[in-house]
């Protein structure tokens, strides 16, 4: 028995059907709903990026400053800086000696930390604690800056986190952090690593400068301490390791140093108008400051051994003066310095990836 053939569908049905078809899918339509619970990948990353532990390794450490007071050099430069209680003077306190405030001389230009100072004595009426909670947070930044630092650089997630929580916790940095005058090394790192950051972010994206950012941290690490100065040679360094497997030539190097040796050589010399450089020894009798020149040596091995958890870091170190320079300890003391420079210049010319930290160690040391 044959079965009556169907009949076709009309051309409307047709072309209801085609309709139909493409008719867009509602949105999340398709889409698997997310698991009750489930942690954005985004969220996870920060929640364990190295950075972060660093950045909160510093809190923990440093929360209890903000109960301090003043100490130490703080009732010189803040308390009983007459420059920092009227707004007329904000010009003359920008512009002149670091300590002119209290009748000294000392060759440090550093306005950066001396506008911090004025606004934070506005802002917190005196009270130390709101001086601290910004040494604190400065801290807290450079900690995050050296464990992305690392990272950039290529190593792996857990030595990363180990560098910056070893940045975080080194005691060397105890005087800088605890004490509010020594706001002057901690935004002079901060601001420095994070002009070293830009610096290689931007190389390695590609880009044709450096940019404004990495321009503007490394001119805020100069106003903060003379040492950030050693920002050109570190970048010299580190663009000379790389130009080997970049395939970069000497030229184009030299192109990319300009704008941090522009921003350097404009703070050279605003530095040497406004607040020029003091010889130390001047107005003592010769051989006493011939032994206080030898003694100069004897500072970068103490440096070293901020380096290590186990050493004193008391505030205050006794500078011991030798009979000159010819002194078994200064001459081994400059050997030392002599070895340092060297190692840095050969793992430079291997373009050895430890060239750039190990100069970031030893030349704010020198």
């Amino acid at each position: 028995m044959k079965t009556a053939p169907r009949p076709a569908p009309r051309r409307a049905d047709r072309a209801g059907v085609r309709r139909a078809s493409a008719a867009p899918a509602p949105p999340g339509a398709g889409r698997e709903p997310p698991a009750h619970g489930r942690a954005r990948p985004g969220l996870v990353r920060l929640l364990t990026h190295p950075a972060l532990w660093s950045a909160i390794a510093a809190l923990v450490l440093y929360a209890p400053t903000l109960r301090y007071g003043f100490a130490w050099d703080d009732h010189e430069l803040i308390v009983r800086n007459s420059l920092l209680a009227r707004a007329a003077d904000l010009p003359r306190l920008l512009s002149s000696d670091f300590w002119a405030g209290t009748g000294r001389h000392t060759g440090f230009w550093r306005p950066l930390i001396s506008l911090s100072y004025w606004i934070d004595t506005r802002l917190f009426a005196g009270t130390p604690g709101g001086f601290h909670a910004l040494n604190v947070l400065g801290h807290m930044a450079a900690s995050a800056l050296t464990a992305l630092l690392l990272g950039q650089a290529g190593l792996a997630p857990l030595a990363a986190l180990v560098g910056g929580v070893w940045f975080a916790l080194l005691p060397a940095h105890v005087e800088s952090v605890a004490s509010v005058s020594g706001r002057t090394d901690v935004y002079a790192a901060a601001f420095l690593l994070l002009a070293f950051w830009l610096d290689r972010r931007a190389r390695r994206s590609g880009r044709a400068w450096c940019g404004w950012g990495a321009v503007l941290a490394l001119a805020l690490a100069l106003l903060s301490k003379e040492s950030a100065i050693a920002f050109v040679p570190l970048v010299a360094i580190a663009e000379w390791t790389e130009a080997g497997r970049a395939g970069r030539s000497a030229r184009a190097v030299a192109r990319w140093l300009v704008p941090a040796l522009a921003v350097s050589a404009a703070y050279l010399v605003a530095h040497a108008l406004l607040v020029p450089p003091v010889d130390r020894a001047a107005g003592l009798e010769p051989g006493l400051a011939a032994r206080l020149r030898a003694a100069a040596w004897l500072e970068f091995p103490g440096h070293l051994t901020f380096l290590w958890p186990w050493v004193n870091h008391a505030p205050g170190p006794i500078l011991m003066l030798p009979d000159g320079f010819w002194n078994a300890k200064v001459v081994g003391a400059f050997l030392l310095q002599l070895g340092a420079v060297a190692s840095v210049f050969a793992l430079a010319a291997r373009r050895s990836p430890l060239a750039a930290p190990a100069t970031l160690i030893v030349l704010p040391m020198l």
